[in-house]
């Protein structure tokens, strides 16, 4: 559906291949002819015109039908001539021009009319109206200030106008004027009197096409770079500010590569981010109709490639940032002459000048006629559209203000979050608070109870001396009664008290909940401002499967599932580049030729299908084509010429299919605007890692293939699940866990030893979280009744994770990683907890498909150490391959957090366990759980110091062949004996050498694995 016009798919596409080629055929001739005009008139000229207005009628695109049957009737009334004029070169050229014009629009989804001067001049020509065609409006683009001259004089005498709905209505033009016009006009002598052309309605020009008059003219003076391009802009109004704001971050970032690239030709990093900017500002400017400016871009990505990426010199790359300030010139122009930026005072007066009917000249040498000004039909009303009601009004947001606004609120929850934590603890104290004040009542009543009975003693003993006096009279017992009700004024005044914090605590905590709902309800809100349909890009991406079809010559379609779903549109921006370079690849590469497609018996037009569904808070975006499927042992054969596999390596289809994303990849020969440059599908691996996400890849013969991308639904808020790995926390979006379980020693050591676990029916690839993290090769844990495991899915994919403990599950508002993380594999952000604690969030199943083999070589086949196990390797030092047993464990011994760390990072560099104490009694704990390969210990330490340690281990049988080096700053002789004395291996003084310490601790392990 293009306007009011109905084509079905086939006819279109059948249409603009056939329209383009010939538009583009015809434009070249004309042009040529135009600069030659005294040679005849390419002969086939005609012939394409022909061609061209009879598919144009077929389809019934009549403006387009119209000019190019004009352009055919002045090509007849041509022939057989020798040569033309220059005006007639130049009429056949715009005319060219305009029919190009035309098609652009209509390919873009638009109906437009024909340049109305241009159609008029054309039939002049081919009545053969020399007087006419000479003095006709000379040229269809009007410079800007004779536009404001001649608009002048009508605008004064315009009289104002009440707009109505109704269309443009034809002005009149006075009889007398008309009458005195035709009389003043003399007939020449010897001419044969031409007949009067045909009136033609001139339709009011709409104000686009009048823009781009004017940006014809804008791009006067920077014609050196674009004379010999042949394409015409052709901006759409609605893509072209979105290109705007893209290109404003691309150009830099090419200037800025490109820069780096001039420094260091050497630099092949810095080659290709040139290459990748380039291929990404040549798509979006095609997709904006900014044709000459994506043709500069190819061509520039082009001399570069024709550099090449031997040996380069900084002569060859200094010439490219010429063509860089005609890119940059040509992008300012175009800003500079968008459609939006026109006054509406200039356009206003222009069209109504356009809509006055063409002017009759009068004969040379005769009188003009006298006009009066009253006489001047007056400009008929212009069409204004109807105002639309105010009920939704939309304000416009910057996008920073907004993720400004989503992170304040994420800041607010934060700090309700820590306000919950301090609530709680003040609940917690006022329980103790409540417990202190019954302990102290019950006190309180036995010291009365006690006052009672000494009162009845002292009673008792009064009678039996018949005393006068009752023993309350006397001062120490009043004292005594005193002190116990003043005790218990006291407890009621704190109980009071007691109570009106207990009070404002349960009020505080009701107003906590409220605007906690009310805080995730402002952010709710604000997230739902960022979300927008994927429907929102699916013109973009359909215009890229138009245009790549008609580069290619192929007939194919696009259908979108589920565009409803709505998505963060930061994920969408971020991602739009990767679909559309998804979309070219199955047309370049999936999409077989028609004829073939119909001798394998299939429809002769492809088919992509866009499947979005959706899954908790993630989104899979499938794209699937019904093409041949990948070439997998081409695949394989162009990945072993280029080095990126060994010829004697076995790999299976799916490992296959992923070499398509290594970076410089391609099967294409020959490169092209579409394809051949191998920086397409890397980049759209990174970008989906840099999101959290993961892409799969599957393919058959002869029946397409598929590419699913698993992307978050949005990056700023999500349920994440706080866990413990050995010392590391870190968090996983809630919606990855699906079971939690408690396995026995047993179970957890067969899942170990297979490197599955069961899980309903299913054998699920296992992991220790350590491996994963290439933190720690096992867990250090003391080994309970039943550990937990927790089973991670993401689609359809399925993990188990072994991990130390489950902390528990807190709504966490997800940072941005920064350039040097975002683009790690299966780290999908970071979060801050209510303690302040900073953790990373993962996403286990990218981890296991990134670095599963990785971990298994970490963990070891064997599964969790048991002691006393044995290696029989050679290997002089440990690495963080080898499996569990295989890896010394050093003791490091020091009251210094920083000495224990810089010691821990030395050692753990050289791919050693290290184990941490305080101070002599926790060194003396550790030794009873592993016995470790060596003990770096201090002297001065508390609790227990270096020389009692050493002592302790000495008269331990298990424990007395233990090498013990000690590092002190106490390097007295007497020091050294004393610990020589007491069985210390080696003494070093702080600071030490870090290459002495660790020839030592080498030679010590080596000892180790060689008994």
């Amino acid at each position: 559906m293009i306007g009011s016009l109905r084509i079905g798919i086939p006819l279109y596409n059948v249409y603009l291949n056939e329209a383009d080629e010939w538009s583009r055929r015809l434009s070249n001739q004309l042009s040529e002819w135009s600069l030659e005009v005294h040679r005849p008139v390419p002969s086939d000229a005609e012939a394409l015109a022909h061609s061209l207005a009879g598919s144009s009628a077929t389809v019934g695109f009549s403006s387009l039908s119209d000019m190019a049957r004009a352009l055919e009737h002045a090509l007849q009334h041509m022939a057989g001539q020798h040569g033309g004029t220059d005006h007639q070169g130049r009429v056949f050229r715009e005319a060219a021009e305009d029919i190009r014009r035309l098609l652009h629009q209509f390919a873009a989804g638009f109906l437009k009319e024909p340049n109305p001067f241009i159609l008029e001049e054309l039939r002049a020509l081919e009545f053969g109206d020399a007087v006419f065609a000479s003095q006709v409006v000379e040229a269809p683009v009007f410079p800007l200030e004779p536009a404001q001259t001649l608009a002048a004089p009508l605008v004064e005498d315009m009289q104002p106008v009440a707009p109505t709905a109704e269309s443009f209505a034809e002005p009149a033009v006075s009889d007398s004027l008309h009458d005195d016009v035709l009389d003043a006009t003399m007939p020449v002598e010897g001419v044969e009197p031409a007949p009067v052309p045909v009136p033609v309605e001139v339709r009011p020009p709409e104000v686009v096409p009048v823009a781009e008059i004017f940006a014809q003219r804008a791009f006067e003076g920077q014609t050196s770079e674009t004379d010999d391009i042949d394409l015409v802009d052709v901006l759409d109004p609605d893509l072209f500010p979105i290109f705007e704001e893209e290109a404003g971050e691309l150009l830099p970032q090419l200037g800025g590569a490109l820069r780096q690239w001039s420094a260091r030709p050497e630099n092949m990093t810095a080659r290709g981010e040139v290459l990748r900017a380039l291929h990404t500002l040549k798509g979006s400017a095609r997709l904006a109709g900014a044709l000459q400016l994506g043709e500069m871009a190819h061509r520039m990505e082009s001399e570069i490639e024709a550099i090449g990426s031997g040996d380069i010199h900084g002569e060859d790359v200094a010439p490219l940032m010429a063509r860089l300030d005609a890119i940059e010139g040509k992008f300012e122009a175009l800003r500079k002459i968008n459609l939006q930026t026109f006054m509406p005072e200039l356009l206003e007066p222009m069209a109504s000048a356009l809509v006055q009917e063409a002017p009759v000249f009068a004969a040379p040498g005769t009188e003009e006629a006298p006009v009066e000004r009253g006489v001047i039909a007056q400009p008929s009303p212009m069409l204004v559209a109807p105002v639309r009601a105010a009920a939704n009004q939309v304000v416009r947001v910057r996008a920073q203000l907004l993720d400004r606004m989503v992170n304040q609120a994420g800041e607010v929850m934060i700090t309700r979050s820590r306000l919950e934590a301090e609530m709680t603890q003040l609940r917690d104290s006022l329980q103790d608070l409540t417990g202190n004040l019954d302990r102290l009542r019950h006190q309180l009543r036995d010291i009365e109870l006690q006052a009672e009975s000494q009162m009845q003693s002292r009673m008792a003993q009064a009678k039996d001396s018949q005393q006068n006096f009752d023993p309350l009279e006397f001062d120490r017992f009043t004292r005594v009664q005193e002190l116990t009700r003043m005790m218990a004024e006291s407890v009621n005044d704190v109980a009071t008290v007691q109570r009106n914090l207990q009070r404002t605590v349960d009020a505080t905590e009701d107003d906590l909940v409220a605007q906690a709902r009310q805080t995730r309800a402002l952010q709710q809100d604000l997230l739902r401002t960022r979300m927008m349909e994927f429907e929102g890009i699916s013109e973009r991406l359909y215009r890229v499967v138009r245009q790549a079809s008609k580069d290619t010559a192929k007939q194919v379609k696009l259908d979108i599932n589920g565009g409803s779903i709505e998505m963060d549109r930061g994920v969408l921006d971020r991602m739009t580049a990767a679909f559309e370079h998804l979309l070219r690849n199955c047309v370049v590469h999936g999409i077989e030729e028609p004829s073939v497609r119909t001798s394998a018996g299939k429809d002769s037009v492809g088919t992509i299908t866009i499947d979005l569904q959706q899954a908790g808070n993630d989104v899979s975006v499938s794209f699937t084509d019904d093409g041949a499927g990948l070439d997998l042992p081409r695949i394989l054969e162009k990945a072993i010429q280029h080095g990126l596999v060994p010829a004697d390596q076995t790999l299976s289809d799916e490992e296959v299919a992923s070499l398509v994303f290594m970076p410089g990849f391609t099967t294409v020969t020959e490169v092209t605007e579409l394809a051949g440059r191998g920086i397409g599908m890397d980049v759209v691996r990174s970008e989906v890692q840099a999101l959290g996400g993961r892409i799969e890849t599957s393919t058959q013969q002869g029946r397409g293939t598929s590419f699913k991308l698993v992307l978050p639904l949005t990056t700023a808020v999500t349920q994440v699940v706080v866990m413990r790995s050995g010392t590391i926390s870190l968090g996983v979006p809630a919606n990855l866990v699906e079971l939690v379980r408690r396995v026995t020693a047993r179970e957890l050591q067969q899942a170990y030893s297979d490197g599955f676990i069961d899980f309903a029916g299913e054998s699920v690839p296992f992991f220790w979280s350590g491996a994963l993290l290439q933190s720690s090769a096992h867990s250090v844990e003391p080994t309970a009744k039943t550990m937990p495991i927790v089973v991670f899915r993401s689609a359809s994919q399925r993990v188990a994770v072994h991990l130390d403990e489950i902390l528990g599950n807190q709504e966490a508002v997800v940072k941005n990683l920064g350039p040097q993380l975002s683009r790690l594999p299966g780290l999908a952000g970071m979060t801050v907890l209510a303690s302040g604690a900073v953790i990373l969030i993962y996403n286990p199943v990218a981890l296991a498909a990134v670095y599963g083999e990785q971990a298994r070589q970490l963990s070891g086949s064997s599964g969790r150490p048991s002691e006393g196990a044995a290696s029989d390797t050679g290997a002089t030092a440990p690495a963080l391959s080898a499996p569990v047993s295989e890896v010394p464990l050093i003791l490091v011994v020091d009251d210094s957090i920083t000495v224990r760390r810089v010691t821990q990072r030395l050692l753990q560099r050289e791919g050693y366990r290290v184990a941490l104490a305080a101070d002599g009694l926790q060194a003396l704990e550790w030794l009873q759980d592993e016995r470790p390969a060596v003990v770096l210990s201090d002297i001065e330490m508390p609790r227990m110091d270096g020389f009692d340690l050493a002592r302790n281990i000495r008269a331990d049988a298990r424990l007395k062949m233990l090498p013990i080096i000690m590092i002190t700053s106490r390097i007295a002789e007497k020091h050294r004996e004393h610990a020589t004395a007491l069985g210390v291996n080696h003494y070093l003084g702080k600071p030490y050498s870090e290459e002495e310490l660790l020839s030592l601790v080498r030679r010590y392990t080596q000892e180790i694995v060689s008994a």
